[in-house]
């Protein structure tokens, strides 16, 4: 089953306070030193990667990989997750974790989160290097002032500058995607059927009517039918 990628209407949540020490894995970074380190090409501890200061205060992005996420974190996005999407499932992740994750806060309240997974494909002959992205929501009360699109262009500038060729992703409504660079592919996909940590297979269609693809590199996306080489993001 196709998962929902685009920014849902939901439930608002109770606001979470969200405390970068909660990754437990070195030292813990305070809003502060983080947002003033520099960008770093992998996903490492924490990074802040951008700030915007508006009417509501200051809006921080921090990349973090997924490992390094402790519990108190990981419970705060699985509501931003439950809130946004109907029927999520009661973990912070849909079908597996992704390996990083970009987070956005205000005022250390979480606000918006996309899940990026590293990925090599195969379309036709090619071999591609991609990011996936993964379940970008954001928190009803702070959508319509850019954030999603903040977060998409993060990993965008991220996948440049780590010679990714393409950022693929898949969605039902293309127009926050359309906006920002994506394009409908309509290859023939496979990808590992992945339901409740079971295996169930290998599933295929002849156009998924939502798939997108983001070029990075030079060069173009091929022709041909794409194999995900693991289970739909």
């Amino acid at each position: 089953m196709v998962s929902p990628l685009h920014v849902m209407w939901g439930r608002q949540p109770r606001p979470a306070r969200l405390s970068l020490h909660s990754c437990r894995c070195g030292r813990a970074s305070t809003v502060t030193d983080v947002a003033h380190r520099g960008q770093a090409c992998l996903a490492g501890r924490v990074h802040g990667v951008g700030q915007k200061r508006d009417g509501g205060g200051v809006t921080a992005i921090f990349r973090v990989a997924e490992a390094e996420i402790g519990r108190d974190l990981r419970l705060q996005v699985q509501a931003l997750l439950q809130a946004c999407f109907a029927g999520y499932p009661s973990r912070s992740y849909f079908k597996l974790p992704p390996h990083f994750r970009y987070l956005a806060m205000t005022n250390e309240v979480l606000v918006a989160q996309m899940g990026v997974e590293l990925r090599v494909i195969r379309v036709d002959s090619a071999v591609l290097r991609t990011f996936g992205v993964v379940d970008l929501c954001v928190s009803p009360s702070e959508r319509s002032h850019g954030l999603a699109g903040r977060l998409l262009a993060e990993v965008t500038e991220l996948a440049r500058s780590c010679g990714v060729d393409f950022v693929i992703l898949f969605a039902d409504d293309d127009r926050l995607y359309t906006r920002a660079g994506w394009a409908r592919a309509a290859n023939p996909c496979s990808w590992v059927k992945v339901h409740d940590h079971t295996t169930l297979g290998l599933a295929t269609a002849e156009d998924t009517g939502s798939l997108m693809v983001k070029r990075i590199a030079q060069r173009a996306w091929p022709v041909g039918e794409v194999d995900l080489l693991g289970h739909l993001f």
